[in-house]
């Protein structure tokens, strides 16, 4: 018996799918080299306006590359400075709201022993089997977080070359071309540093916005450290769609915790609000529109990224597949790809009318 051949078809399905995996794979295995990277690019991409806008008065431009590192440092310094005074005040009572929030969950353990019937000596073992785990895993923590922090100091390095060396680079990617490709790698290039900046713009914008939306509605119900949690809910936006969840589950822990039901209730109703707002008006009109991706997409690349990168990825995920997206609708056999991740919805095909059948006698 002969064997049939396999069609072209899907032999290139199997090598694209093959591809992918190893694509993802190297990724995945390298995460500590390349995502230090892709944040130096995104901050390269960010502050070239400004290097180039000293360049042209006259400054040299290695000065004028490590002024505006150093005022991105600065802006990023005095931000974490604010976060740590306002958490200073926040350290003097964590005592006192451990100590209720171990009264809190010793009355939900009565509740459940009620209602459910649980063993109260499975629940003190899993209790005293949990602080051994979370001293294993703090001491993991520590050495992740040592790692993030070698990380994130590269950044700004690595920023700093790519600056430096931005037209060799640029004329790296041209010898990659022929020359009837160069308009279109410069399109590219530019609706790349465009999705960039503009993303990271909105996503600024919404930070405040949101940030003040949750700090006055903390501070009218009167719950402590109003400043600090709407700040860092109004930060963790930057983690789309997740990052909102984990805000108003830490607003409201907190509110459980210092404030009665009422607040609780209170705190729940004004993030259902504040949520509303930011998914319906304030991402569409100064996130979403800079991008133009479709939620599906985006839901399940920011969820891909964490599990492959963790946290950054959840970040770097928006802008990186808005690049792609500028990709795929510059390449031809790339569109439908870019037709997939875009937020164009193509109208649906009218329905086909069913011919009358001549019946002949």
């Amino acid at each position: 018996m002969t064997k049939e051949p396999i069609p072209a078809a899907y032999s290139r399905m199997a090598m694209v799918l093959v591809g992918l995996i190893a694509f993802f794979f190297i990724l995945y295995i390298t995460k500590e080299i390349v995502v230090p990277l892709v944040f130096a690019l995104l901050v390269a991409i960010v502050l070239n306006p400004l290097v180039k806008f000293m360049s042209r008065h006259k400054v040299p431009r290695v000065l004028a590359i490590a002024l505006s590192l150093l005022l991105a440092i600065v802006f990023l310094g005095g931000l974490v400075a604010f976060l740590i005074a306002q958490a200073s005040m926040f350290k003097g009572t964590m005592p006192l709201m451990q100590t209720k929030l171990a009264a809190l969950l010793q009355e939900a353990h009565a509740w459940m022993t009620q209602r459910v019937g649980s063993d109260p000596l499975r629940f003190d073992a899993w209790l005293t089997k949990s602080e051994d785990v979370d001293m294993r895993k703090g001491i993991e923590a520590a050495t992740r977080l040592s790692n993030t922090v070698i990380q994130f100091v590269l950044v700004p390095v690595y920023a700093f070359l790519i600056l430096l060396y931005k037209n060799l680079l640029l004329a790296f990617l041209k010898k990659m071309f022929d020359r009837q490709q160069h308009d279109d790698l410069n399109a590219v290039l530019v609706e790349t540093k465009a999705i960039v900046q503009n993303y990271l713009m909105g996503l600024l914008i919404q930070i405040v916005i949101v940030s003040v939306l949750n700090t006055a509605a903390l501070l009218a119900i009167g719950v402590p450290y109003a400043v600090l949690l709407g700040t860092v809910g109004g930060l963790l936006t930057v983690i789309p769609y997740l990052g909102g969840i984990v805000g108003a589950a830490l607003m409201l822990v907190v509110t459980l915790v210092t404030g009665s039901t009422t607040d609780v209730l209170l705190v729940a109703g004004a993030n259902l609000v504040i949520q509303f707002l930011n998914n319906h008006f304030i991402v569409p009109r100064f996130v979403a529109s800079r991008v133009k991706l479709n939620a599906l997409v985006s839901i399940v690349i920011v969820v891909a990224a964490g599990a492959f990168w963790g946290v950054p990825g959840m970040f770097l995920s928006i802008p990186i597949t808005g690049i792609v997206k500028a990709v795929c609708d510059r390449v031809e056999r790339l569109q439908p790809w870019g037709l997939l991740l875009g937020d164009v919805v193509p109208e649906e095909d009218a329905p086909v009318k069913k011919r009358p059948i001549k019946r002949v006698a």
